[in-house]
Protein backbone atom coordinates (compact mmCIF):
# COMPACT_ATOMS: atom_id res chain seq x y z
CA UNK A 1 0.00 0.00 0.00
CA UNK A 2 1.33 2.93 -0.86
CA UNK A 3 1.78 6.65 1.31
CA UNK A 4 0.78 9.87 0.39
CA UNK A 5 1.41 13.37 1.75
CA UNK A 6 -0.67 16.47 1.75
CA UNK A 7 -2.77 19.02 4.29
CA UNK A 8 -5.27 16.65 6.00
CA UNK A 9 -7.78 17.02 8.96
CA UNK A 10 -5.87 14.43 11.20
CA UNK A 11 -3.17 12.73 10.12
CA UNK A 12 -1.27 9.15 11.51
CA UNK A 13 2.48 8.08 10.51
CA UNK A 14 3.33 4.83 8.27
CA UNK A 15 5.99 4.11 5.87
CA UNK A 16 7.54 7.37 7.34
CA UNK A 17 5.12 9.45 5.95
CA UNK A 18 2.00 11.19 7.31
CA UNK A 19 -1.01 9.59 6.03
CA UNK A 20 -4.90 10.27 6.81
CA UNK A 21 -6.76 9.11 9.87
CA UNK A 22 -10.80 9.67 8.88
CA UNK A 23 -11.73 11.76 11.90
CA UNK A 24 -15.26 12.19 9.83
CA UNK A 25 -15.80 8.13 9.86
CA UNK A 26 -15.04 7.83 13.48
CA UNK A 27 -17.64 6.64 15.49
CA UNK A 28 -19.27 8.77 18.56
CA UNK A 29 -17.61 6.77 21.50
CA UNK A 30 -14.14 6.38 19.63
CA UNK A 31 -14.25 10.12 18.55
CA UNK A 32 -15.24 11.40 22.46
CA UNK A 33 -12.57 9.64 24.37
CA UNK A 34 -10.00 10.66 21.51
CA UNK A 35 -10.85 13.99 21.65
CA UNK A 36 -10.79 14.00 25.41
CA UNK A 37 -7.37 12.48 25.25
CA UNK A 38 -6.11 14.85 22.24
CA UNK A 39 -7.24 17.75 23.98
CA UNK A 40 -5.39 17.41 27.37
CA UNK A 41 -2.18 18.57 28.24
CA UNK A 42 -1.03 15.00 28.50
CA UNK A 43 -2.05 13.74 24.75
CA UNK A 44 -1.45 17.46 23.27
CA UNK A 45 0.93 18.51 24.11
CA UNK A 46 2.95 20.70 21.34
CA UNK A 47 -0.06 20.08 19.17
CA UNK A 48 -1.93 22.86 19.69
CA UNK A 49 1.08 25.84 19.82
CA UNK A 50 -0.56 27.34 16.93
CA UNK A 51 -3.69 27.71 19.18
CA UNK A 52 -4.46 29.34 22.09
CA UNK A 53 -4.89 26.86 24.83
CA UNK A 54 -8.10 28.89 26.34
CA UNK A 55 -9.74 27.67 22.75
CA UNK A 56 -9.58 23.93 22.56
CA UNK A 57 -10.29 23.46 26.43
CA UNK A 58 -13.57 25.63 25.75
CA UNK A 59 -14.00 23.00 23.33
CA UNK A 60 -13.27 20.44 25.61
CA UNK A 61 -15.32 21.96 28.32
CA UNK A 62 -18.32 21.84 25.90
CA UNK A 63 -17.57 18.53 25.00
CA UNK A 64 -18.07 17.30 28.71
CA UNK A 65 -20.36 19.19 29.67
CA UNK A 66 -22.64 17.52 26.66
CA UNK A 67 -21.69 13.94 27.73
CA UNK A 68 -22.07 14.48 31.27
CA UNK A 69 -25.92 15.41 30.55
CA UNK A 70 -26.15 12.30 28.77
CA UNK A 71 -24.88 10.59 32.08
CA UNK A 72 -26.99 12.33 34.56
CA UNK A 73 -28.91 9.12 35.65
CA UNK A 74 -25.16 7.04 35.72
CA UNK A 75 -23.49 8.43 38.48
CA UNK A 76 -20.76 6.00 38.66
CA UNK A 77 -20.34 6.52 34.85
CA UNK A 78 -20.01 10.67 35.40
CA UNK A 79 -17.57 9.63 38.40
CA UNK A 80 -15.38 8.46 35.50
CA UNK A 81 -15.99 10.83 32.87
CA UNK A 82 -14.44 13.38 35.65
CA UNK A 83 -11.46 11.37 36.38
CA UNK A 84 -10.75 10.26 32.32
CA UNK A 85 -11.31 13.94 31.72
CA UNK A 86 -8.63 14.62 34.71
CA UNK A 87 -6.21 11.39 33.59
CA UNK A 88 -7.20 10.52 30.00
CA UNK A 89 -5.49 6.99 29.80
CA UNK A 90 -6.24 3.89 28.08
CA UNK A 91 -7.63 2.02 31.39
CA UNK A 92 -9.60 5.24 32.08
CA UNK A 93 -11.64 5.19 28.53
CA UNK A 94 -11.61 1.58 29.10
CA UNK A 95 -13.46 1.86 32.37
CA UNK A 96 -15.51 4.87 30.91
CA UNK A 97 -16.59 3.22 27.76
CA UNK A 98 -19.23 0.81 28.44
CA UNK A 99 -21.10 3.54 30.02
CA UNK A 100 -21.04 5.80 27.47
CA UNK A 101 -22.33 2.94 25.26
CA UNK A 102 -25.24 2.07 27.67
CA UNK A 103 -26.03 6.41 27.50
CA UNK A 104 -26.85 6.40 23.97
CA UNK A 105 -23.75 8.91 23.11
CA UNK A 106 -23.24 6.91 20.10
CA UNK A 107 -26.38 7.90 18.73
CA UNK A 108 -25.83 11.53 19.78
CA UNK A 109 -24.92 13.82 16.71
CA UNK A 110 -24.37 16.82 18.26
CA UNK A 111 -21.86 15.12 20.33
CA UNK A 112 -20.34 13.79 17.36
CA UNK A 113 -19.85 16.55 15.98
CA UNK A 114 -18.52 18.54 19.16
CA UNK A 115 -16.13 15.80 19.33
CA UNK A 116 -14.63 15.40 15.67
CA UNK A 117 -14.25 19.01 16.20
CA UNK A 118 -11.87 19.04 18.76
CA UNK A 119 -10.14 16.20 17.42
CA UNK A 120 -9.12 18.67 14.60
CA UNK A 121 -8.52 21.50 16.63
CA UNK A 122 -6.26 19.76 18.80
CA UNK A 123 -3.83 18.79 15.85
CA UNK A 124 -2.52 15.94 13.99
CA UNK A 125 0.31 15.37 16.48
CA UNK A 126 -2.33 14.39 19.40
CA UNK A 127 -3.50 11.75 16.87
CA UNK A 128 0.07 10.37 15.95
CA UNK A 129 1.19 6.41 16.73
CA UNK A 130 1.87 6.09 20.61
CA UNK A 131 -0.14 9.37 21.60
CA UNK A 132 -2.78 8.68 24.02
CA UNK A 133 -5.88 9.90 21.89
CA UNK A 134 -4.58 7.09 19.46
CA UNK A 135 -3.85 4.56 21.88
CA UNK A 136 -7.34 5.38 23.10
CA UNK A 137 -8.90 5.26 20.09
CA UNK A 138 -7.74 1.50 18.68
CA UNK A 139 -8.93 0.40 22.22
CA UNK A 140 -12.22 0.76 21.19
CA UNK A 141 -12.08 -0.50 18.05
CA UNK A 142 -10.49 -3.65 19.71
CA UNK A 143 -13.48 -4.60 21.79
CA UNK A 144 -16.14 -3.48 19.57
CA UNK A 145 -16.61 0.00 17.51
CA UNK A 146 -15.68 0.69 14.13
CA UNK A 147 -13.31 3.58 13.21
CA UNK A 148 -9.91 4.70 11.08
CA UNK A 149 -6.89 4.12 12.36
CA UNK A 150 -3.76 4.80 10.41
CA UNK A 151 -6.16 5.34 7.40
CA UNK A 152 -7.06 1.77 6.89
CA UNK A 153 -10.98 0.93 8.42
CA UNK A 154 -10.90 -0.68 11.24
CA UNK A 155 -13.89 -3.23 12.73
CA UNK A 156 -13.63 -5.77 15.53
CA UNK A 157 -16.74 -7.77 17.52
CA UNK A 158 -16.17 -7.91 21.44
CA UNK A 159 -16.07 -11.53 23.13
CA UNK A 160 -14.14 -13.33 24.88
CA UNK A 161 -10.74 -14.10 23.94
CA UNK A 162 -8.80 -17.43 24.76
CA UNK A 163 -6.70 -17.34 28.29
CA UNK A 164 -9.01 -14.58 29.02
CA UNK A 165 -8.86 -13.35 33.40
CA UNK A 166 -10.38 -10.76 35.54
CA UNK A 167 -7.79 -8.62 37.39
CA UNK A 168 -8.60 -5.75 39.53
CA UNK A 169 -7.30 -2.42 40.15
CA UNK A 170 -8.42 -0.06 43.46
CA UNK A 171 -8.66 3.43 42.68
CA UNK A 172 -9.17 6.68 45.27
CA UNK A 173 -11.00 9.02 43.75
CA UNK A 174 -12.01 12.81 44.94
CA UNK A 175 -12.83 13.50 48.81
CA UNK A 176 -13.57 9.55 50.63
CA UNK A 177 -14.70 8.11 46.88
CA UNK A 178 -13.19 4.66 45.21
CA UNK A 179 -13.32 2.59 42.48
CA UNK A 180 -12.62 -0.90 42.37
CA UNK A 181 -12.38 -1.84 38.57
CA UNK A 182 -11.96 -5.06 36.89
CA UNK A 183 -9.26 -4.15 34.38
CA UNK A 184 -9.03 -8.03 32.72
CA UNK A 185 -10.74 -9.19 29.94
CA UNK A 186 -13.57 -11.68 31.52
CA UNK A 187 -16.53 -11.23 33.49
CA UNK A 188 -16.03 -11.60 36.81
CA UNK A 189 -19.03 -13.59 38.36
CA UNK A 190 -20.34 -13.64 41.56
CA UNK A 191 -18.55 -10.68 42.96
CA UNK A 192 -18.76 -9.72 46.56
CA UNK A 193 -16.57 -6.98 48.27
CA UNK A 194 -16.17 -6.42 51.64
CA UNK A 195 -13.67 -4.72 54.14
CA UNK A 196 -12.60 -4.92 57.93
CA UNK A 197 -13.86 -1.50 57.47
CA UNK A 198 -17.37 0.34 57.19
CA UNK A 199 -17.70 0.91 53.51
CA UNK A 200 -20.70 2.82 51.96
CA UNK A 201 -22.14 2.16 48.30
CA UNK A 202 -23.94 4.67 46.50
CA UNK A 203 -25.29 1.92 44.54
CA UNK A 204 -25.30 -1.45 45.79
CA UNK A 205 -22.32 -3.29 43.79
CA UNK A 206 -23.10 -6.01 40.88
CA UNK A 207 -23.15 -9.60 41.27
CA UNK A 208 -21.39 -10.03 37.90
CA UNK A 209 -19.03 -7.04 36.91
CA UNK A 210 -17.84 -7.24 33.21
CA UNK A 211 -13.98 -6.32 31.79
CA UNK A 212 -13.73 -3.07 31.71
CA UNK A 213 -16.65 -2.16 34.67
CA UNK A 214 -16.26 -1.30 37.98
CA UNK A 215 -18.37 -0.68 41.21
CA UNK A 216 -17.76 2.78 43.81
CA UNK A 217 -17.49 2.82 47.24
CA UNK A 218 -16.84 5.74 50.23
CA UNK A 219 -14.50 4.71 52.94
CA UNK A 220 -14.75 7.46 55.69
CA UNK A 221 -11.56 6.45 57.81
CA UNK A 222 -12.48 7.23 61.56
CA UNK A 223 -8.81 7.18 63.71
CA UNK A 224 -10.31 3.98 65.50
CA UNK A 225 -10.20 2.19 62.35
CA UNK A 226 -7.59 -0.26 61.64
CA UNK A 227 -5.13 -0.52 58.58
CA UNK A 228 -8.28 -0.64 55.83
CA UNK A 229 -8.30 -3.82 53.08
CA UNK A 230 -10.74 -4.81 50.92
CA UNK A 231 -11.49 -8.00 49.89
CA UNK A 232 -13.10 -9.29 46.83
CA UNK A 233 -14.16 -12.46 46.64
CA UNK A 234 -14.82 -13.82 42.88
CA UNK A 235 -15.62 -16.99 40.20
CA UNK A 236 -14.93 -16.97 36.27
CA UNK A 237 -16.26 -19.02 33.38
CA UNK A 238 -12.44 -20.25 32.76
CA UNK A 239 -11.96 -21.89 36.24
CA UNK A 240 -13.57 -24.00 38.86
CA UNK A 241 -13.81 -22.55 42.45
CA UNK A 242 -13.70 -19.19 43.88
CA UNK A 243 -10.83 -16.57 43.41
CA UNK A 244 -9.69 -13.78 46.50
CA UNK A 245 -8.01 -10.44 45.89
CA UNK A 246 -7.36 -8.10 48.30
CA UNK A 247 -5.66 -4.50 48.68
CA UNK A 248 -5.05 -2.12 51.44
CA UNK A 249 -7.50 1.08 50.66
CA UNK A 250 -5.34 3.99 49.84
CA UNK A 251 -5.16 7.02 52.13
Amino acid sequence: MGCATGPVPALNYRCGLMVAMDIGQLDAVSAVLGAIAASSAAGAGDAVKDMTMGAVTGIQDRLVALVRGRLKKDPVGDAKLTVYAAEPTPANGKALEGHLLDAGVGEDEDILALARELLTAAGPAALAPGSVAATVIKQVNRSGGTGFIGGQHVHHHGGMTPGARVTWDLFRLAGQGYELRNSGDATALDVTVSANVELAWPTAPERNIPAGSSVMFVYDGRLSDPSPILVVAYAEARSDGRHRWQRPIPQ
